[in-house]
């Protein structure tokens, strides 16, 4: 037996394509719920970026104003310079200065000469050093006697004559109580050195004639080094 057809009451039909709309009008709602939450990720991934750009310029121009200041006359400072070495309290002469030999020393084959009792023979002879190299240090000038040469020592007893080559010649003039550096030869005396040298006949000649060597040096030596 057949089932009657149900018919819809009055007034509840539902037109034709109506429920289609309603669905996809449904979906279509859902679809727009969603993008503004992906356009809100995006908005904020794209302003991470402009960001980490913007930081990126910024430490670079902060490197670059470093590095323009080293090179246009900014450098960094400088290390402090060395403290200059004191004054040697005996000569007033720097012992930086010193070329091996202490201020106001004598010096042959590296041994200090001064004073002479550690070198001179019993009758204050000095014959033993003829020939060797001698080499002074900020040697006081105890006198200058004569034009031909002149006294070094630490004082009165002390004390050697300095013979310029050629006869009295010298690059400076030399002064009582000059500081000199020098390198010269022992040479031993000659005959009636003391008279030859014009050193007036007294304790000065005795003392001369007695050692028996003098220092000669070359014409471009002495040195001033300073003043006592």
């Amino acid at each position: 037996m057949s089932r009657p057809t149900e018919h819809p009451a009055p007034g509840n039909e539902t037109p034709p394509g109506r429920g289609a709309r309603a669905s996809r009008a449904a979906g279509a709602t859902e679809v727009r719920e969603g993008a503004p939450r992906r356009r809100g990720w995006l908005w904020l991934l794209l302003l991470a970026v402009v960001a980490a750009i913007v930081l990126a310029i910024v430490l670079t121009q902060c490197s670059g104003s470093n590095q323009n200041n080293g090179a246009n006359g900014n450098p960094p400072p400088a290390p402090a310079p060395a403290p200059s070495a004191a004054p040697d309290p005996a000569s007033g002469v720097n012992a930086a200065d010193r070329p091996g030999v202490a201020a106001g020393q004598l010096s042959a084959d590296g041994r200090a000469l001064l004073p002479l009792s550690a070198v001179a023979g019993t009758d204050g002879s000095l014959t033993g050093l003829a020939g060797k190299e001698v080499t002074a240090h900020a040697i006081p000038v105890q006198s200058v006697p004569a034009p031909e040469g002149f006294w070094v020592g630490q004082n009165q007893e002390d004390r050697v004559w300095v013979k310029l080559l050629p006869q009295g010649s010298s690059p400076v003039d030399v002064k009582k109580d000059q500081l000199l550096d020098l390198q010269g030869t022992f040479v031993k005396n000659g005959d009636n050195f003391a008279a030859s040298q014009k050193v007036a006949p007294d304790a000065d000649a005795q003392q001369l004639d007695r050692q028996g060597v003098h220092i000669e040096l070359p014409n471009s030596q002495p040195t001033v080094v300073g003043t006592r």
